[in-house]
């Protein structure tokens, strides 16, 4: 890696509160960054300081990824394969097998139904694929191949929960793999993206919140990728050389840090306590320009593809061999 050009060495791990953003006009740093930024959501040249990991591993583990999606929500890996994905019945969940007792869950791998209005959500693709391999290297991992009739991030009860419920008390440790946009920003002035929200749940430890700080170092240090702790960090989302906005005109700022009480991370957290397991759970939204996405709507090429797919499958990576190396109190 190129140390003296990778930018995010030097930003602060948080910034709080978000700064006052304004539409950026031609011909200023702002515009100039908004549009490095909405290049950067595709093309790894808008990041010359990203590493050079092995070609050989990155393509091996990016076609292992690839397979395994494909095999647990998406045949074709197009748009319209995540609703029904490759569920045969309802709630079908895929179970992955591997070495080792850390947890995982794609529970958006294919399309969910909010219960409280019926409409289908969005699928988090590429989740299914890196939970898969994630789980054949490193423990058990549980993805929701669709036909979904609810959501295990929103429901109380579901199946989901029930089949990982047994495994919880000799897990050392649980991701909750999620995916989110590719266009979340903190400051107007910035030429990258955030990569990666650590959602760290409800009242969160501060040997949680140690942990979470050495692999937003690690990220951003070694891989040259934005990672944040979504507990703490607010984000604006690019449109254009803008931003999404509300209602009534004001910049929407969104948040991912995994609180609601439901959710997957908090869920396994309290099973965790209730039999006295140390080990962290926590949640990841992923950028999509670090996973997979639909075959019929990327804009990524295949040199940029298989990097950043492999970039966040190091990420990922990172969290599981660094809590089994040092147990994590998180209650």
């Amino acid at each position: 890696m190129n140390v003296a050009e990778n930018p995010l060495r030097n930003l602060p791990e948080v910034t709080m509160p978000l700064p006052e953003f304004t539409d950026p006009q031609p011909d200023t740093e702002e515009f100039a960054a908004a549009e490095v930024r909405s290049q950067a959501t595709h093309d790894i040249t808008a990041m010359p300081w990203l590493p050079q990991l092995p070609d050989d591993w990155m393509n091996d583990i990016y076609d292992r990824i690839d397979t395994a999606e494909r095999k647990y929500a998406a045949p074709n890996r197009l748009r319209s394969d995540y609703e029904i994905g490759t569920a045969t019945e309802d709630d079908e969940i895929g179970e992955v097998s591997g070495q080792g007792n850390y947890l995982f869950s794609a529970v958006h791998s294919t399309k969910a139904i909010r219960r409280e209005t019926g409409k289908l959500g969005f699928a988090d693709i590429g989740t299914a694929g890196l939970t898969a391999v994630l789980a054949e290297e490193h423990g058990r991992g549980f993805i929701m191949r669709g036909r979904q009739t609810g959501s295990a991030a929103i429901d109380e009860e579901h199946p989901l929960k029930t089949r990982m419920q047994p495994f919880i008390p000799e897990a050392d440790g649980f991701l909750d793999v999620h995916g989110c946009t590719s266009t979340p920003f903190v400051r107007p002035e910035d030429r990258v993206n955030l990569h990666a929200h650590l959602g760290l749940g409800e009242n969160p430890s501060e040997a949680l919140r140690e942990f979470a700080s050495e692999i937003v170092r690690f990220g951003r240090n070694e891989l040259g990728l934005y990672v944040v702790v979504g507990n703490d960090q607010r984000y604006y989302s690019q449109r254009g050389t803008g931003v999404r906005r509300e209602e009534d005109g004001t910049p929407y700022t969104g948040q991912l840090g995994g609180t609601k009480p439901n959710m997957m991370n908090n869920f396994v957290r309290r099973e965790m306590a209730a039999v006295g397991t140390v080990a962290p759970s926590l949640q990841i939204e992923l950028s999509g320009f670090n996973r997979l996405l639909a075959v019929d709507s990327t804009k990524k090429d295949r040199r940029t593809d298989v990097i950043s797919v492999a970039l966040g499958y190091k990420l990922l990576e990172h969290i599981v061999k660094r809590s089994l190396a040092e147990p994590i109190e998180t209650r």
